[in-house]
């Protein structure tokens, strides 16, 4: 089961690419604001 699972996920891993301005998803809001000042502030 986990097997097929990685096996899906290779297609993605190795077509992925930068983007410097990318969404989190379809109108990610704020939190978008917030991951750009980095994770550490939530720690």
């Amino acid at each position: 089961m986990l097997t097929g699972q990685i096996e899906n996920d290779i297609p993605i891993w190795q077509n992925k690419i930068y983007l410097e301005n990318s969404l989190l998803c379809d109108g990610s809001g704020p939190i978008a604001k917030i991951s750009k000042m980095g994770y550490t502030i939530l720690w």
